[in-house]
Parts: structure tokens; C-alpha cells; sequence
């Protein structure tokens, strides 16, 4: 399937990808992973996707993501990340460097971050949706520097 450039996965109760399941796929600018129950996503599984830029990752069992995970995505424009339990702050480390547009990091963390964007790691960013629903902390600050 190497013209494919829509792909939807969701809602199909998928656990786990492992690297490599989307190598051929260079075509690939849409993946719809969201309403699964994704836990852990290994660096490496979106590699080889060098025409993607939209990714739904919302409404799974996420609780971290490595680093180096999107590392190798570099016409990335749109991000959603909601409805999982990570730590905005752990999410921020692995979007870090990122030419992103649009990115939704609605979460349900219990623990409160202060969240900084600057315009020197995220210049192309236009739209920011953060909400925590934090049960057992204050509040999540949102702070976004057009000076950096």
C-alpha cells in the first residue's frame, strides 16, 4: 500500500504496534489511532512515515511517550494527544522540537504543571488546547511566549 494517505485505525481495541508495522507506508500524511487501548508506544513505530502530518493518538491508555518517539517527523502540523493519562510536562519532552501547528494536550493528570511554550522550540504553533482535570492538585498554568 505505498499510495496510501489516509489511514483509520480507530476504535479497533489495538493494544500495542510494534515498530516497523507502518515502514511501507511513505506516503502515509493521516494515521487515526485514536479510541484504542494504547498503552506504550516504542520509539522507532512512526520512523519510517516521512509524509505524515496528522496524528490522533486521543482516547487510549497512554501514560508516557518516549522521548525520541516522533523524532523522525518532520512535516508534522497537527498533534492529539487528549483523553490519555500522561503528564503534559513528559509530553511537552517528547513534541520538543516539533514544527507543529495544532496541538491538543486536553489530559487528566493528578499532579499540577506549569506548562511553558516558547517561540524558539515551537514557532510554527497557532493553536494550543491544554486542560487538565486535575481531582487532586490546583490548577495547570499555560504560559505561551511569542518572544520566546
Amino acid at each position: 500500500l505505498p499510495e496510501l494517505s489516509r489511514l483509520r485505525l480507530d476504535s479497533n481495541q489495538l493494544q500495542t504496534l510494534r515498530p516497523g508495522i507502518l515502514d511501507n507506508l511513505p506516503r502515509l500524511s493521516r494515521l487515526k489511532l485514536n479510541n484504542n487501548q494504547l498503552n506504550v508506544l516504542s520509539s522507532g513505530v512512526f520512523d519510517n512515515l516521512p509524509s505524515l502530518t496528522q496524528l490522533r493518538l486521543d482516547s487510549n491508555n497512554l501514560t508516557s511517550l518516549q522521548p525520541s518517539l516522533f523524532d523522525h517527523l518532520h512535516s508534522f502540523t497537527l498533534l492529539v494527544l487528549s483523553n490519555n493519562n500522561l503528564q503534559v510536562r513528559d509530553s511537552l519532552c517528547a513534541i520538543a522540537g516539533l514544527f507543529l501547528r495544532n496541538i491538543n494536550l486536553i489530559s487528566s493528570a493528578s499532579e499540577p504543571n506549569i506548562v511553558v511554550f516558547d517561540s524558539a522550540s515551537h514557532p510554527a504553533i497557532r493553536d494550543v488546547q491544554l486542560r487538565v482535570n486535575a481531582s487532586n492538585c490546583s490548577t495547570t498554568t499555560l504560559c505561551y511566549s511569542l518572544n520566546g
